[in-house]
């Protein structure tokens, strides 16, 4: 039975799903998850636990921006090979000034902010971007550019074995990106060629930002430029 599992769902997807429905094991990986492997090798590597703030290193974040839905940031550091990715926050429902005071709460000193490329689409209302509302009160950011959405997923698995997340800060973060998934057609039984869009998608894309936007930033910029840390009100 689990070959046939495997001929009908792939290497992957077709274990996982035979150990889900016959052994009952929840625990393993999520069908059509994309990744999966990654995330089972950062867990076997002990790559998520803690993970100390490094003061001497800047802090860049990577934002997924919700327009209807939630908007979430990632907080990353990065140690020549090493992305530390420290923080995470995701909420819906409140203005932009909410996050940019949640910035400010921590103690982090401000790279580089990662935007994605609608961030730049004015609003209807107040004629102005999130970019420029943004840079209104003191962020200034910088715009990913537009790729396709599997660009970018390849541009996340390629980040992910460098990374070490902290379990506590970034748990809703970690559960998004083992949960992104690609879409279910249960009539045909087959996997749908695009990501579901669900909970997990918004810190999932979050992540494919920040994964697009840091080779911008290299370790060897990392070092040597004043820090302008938050309490200066200037994020």
């Amino acid at each position: 039975i689990e070959l046939e599992y495997i001929q009908d769902f792939g290497q992957n997807d077709g274990r996982s799903r035979f150990r889900q429905e016959y052994l009952v094991d929840f625990e393993s990986a999520i069908s059509g998850a994309y990744y999966a492997h990654e995330m089972d090798r950062l867990e076997a590597d002990q790559r998520i636990r803690r993970v100390m703030w490094e003061p001497n290193l800047p802090v860049h974040t990577g934002w997924d921006i919700g327009f209807r839905d939630s908007t979430c940031i990632w907080f990353a550091q990065i140690q020549r090979d090493e992305v530390r990715v420290i923080d995470y926050i995701e909420n819906s429902g409140v203005a932009v000034g909410w996050y940019v005071n949640e910035l400010r709460s921590r103690p982090y000193a401000y790279g580089t902010h990662l935007l994605p490329h609608d961030s730049l689409v004015s609003d209807l209302t107040s004629g102005t971007s999130i970019k420029e509302t943004l840079s209104g009160l003191g962020v200034q950011s910088t715009v990913v550019g537009k790729a396709p959405v599997y660009d970018g997923i390849n541009a996340v698995r390629q980040l992910l074995p460098r990374c070490f997340f902290d379990a506590e800060k970034c748990k809703r973060g970690v559960e998004a990106l083992q949960n992104y998934r690609r879409e279910w057609d249960e009539k045909r039984k087959v996997f749908h060629d695009k990501p579901l869009h669900d909970w997990s998608s918004h810190g999932a894309d979050a992540f494919r930002y920040l994964a697009q936007g840091l080779p911008q930033v290299t370790a060897s910029d990392s070092w040597g430029k004043p820090l302008q840390y938050a309490s200066t009100g200037v994020v």
